[in-house]
């Protein structure tokens, strides 16, 4: 026992399914540690028992190319790994720069992918590029395996689709193809802060018309959202600045705000309305390359 909780190191993933299908809310898995760490040290949760995955890392790591150019994450790749894979910076170049902007490098270190989405706070960089990219999220429970995407799998707030007896084990990447992508955040104080704002912005043209875009944003609410009013407004189009100067305006008013920390209400529909606008000029016409930590 070490205060209060048990400590579980299973050899296989069955075995971790086995301990995690008692149907015991106290039972938490930890890989990482970096979200459940901070949880249990303020009191918002007493485990009785911690399934360490450390040693399942060979099975439910790796990054390798699919069949059909796509990019497959093994759960247990620490945000470092990802950072420095060169695959991920030939197939997923997006998900890179957001990696290297992303809390500061002693965290990535240590957080590993499927517990950055599984944790489900929505002040995080990946669930709206997850959602941009338009990724797909294996999970594993005792029943078997199954596939949620990315735009089903944040609920609320630190609530997923992932239920309490499955594990995440891999996340799969479409392929890129000829498209432009963008992450943009701001923070409050330092770059490596947590977001008040993160837009991630994909878009393909074909014969000079915006075929296909995927807009999202994290942190405004309790879950990151795609914004159908901004893609539809890009899709089969050859807008100029100053039209996408509109259709980003016209997609902040579209969002729902509350004051809190991030700031007022109409500070709010600024920077939405200011990082859009900088992320379709990004994506759409090819200005401004990639984005930057804001503060």
């Amino acid at each position: 026992m070490s205060n209060g909780f048990t400590i579980e190191e299973p050899r296989t993933l069955e075995e971790a399914l086995e301990l995690l299908g008692q149907g015991d809310e106290t039972v938490r898995v930890v890989a990482g540690g970096t979200g459940l760490t901070p949880l249990m040290r303020y009191g918002f949760f007493q485990p009785t028992t911690l399934v360490s995955l450390r040693h399942l890392a060979p099975e439910l790591g790796g990054v390798e190319a699919t069949a059909d150019g796509g990019l497959r994450l093994g759960a247990m790749n620490t945000l470092r790994d990802l950072e420095d894979s060169p695959e991920v910076a030939a197939r997923a170049p997006l998900l890179r720069q957001a990696l290297y902007r992303l809390a500061t490098i002693r965290l990535r270190n240590i957080a590993q992918l499927g517990g950055a989405i599984a944790h489900g706070h929505p002040q995080m960089d990946l669930p709206p590029i997850l959602l941009a990219l338009d990724a797909r999220v294996r999970v594993r429970g005792r029943r078997g395996s199954r596939w949620i995407n990315a735009d089903d799998l944040f609920l609320g707030y630190y609530e997923t689709a992932v239920s309490d007896d499955e594990l995440i084990t891999e996340v799969v990447l479409p392929p890129p193809g000829e498209q432009r992508a963008v992450y943009r955040k701001v923070t409050p104080r330092t770059a490596d802060d947590w977001p008040i704002l993160g837009v991630a912005a994909v878009a393909r043209r074909d014969g000079g018309r915006v075929s296909e875009a995927r807009v999202a944003v994290g942190a405004l609410t309790d879950r990151p959202q795609r914004l159908p009013v901004a893609e539809a407004a890009l899709v089969e189009t050859d807008p100029t600045p100053e039209q996408l100067r509109s259709i980003a305006e016209e997609t902040a008013d579209s969002l729902d705000y509350h004051h809190g920390p991030a700031g007022s209400v109409a500070f709010q529909r600024q920077i939405v309305a200011v990082h859009l606008r900088r992320a379709f000029d990004a994506v759409v016409l090819g200005r401004g390359g990639q984005g930057q930590g804001e503060r």
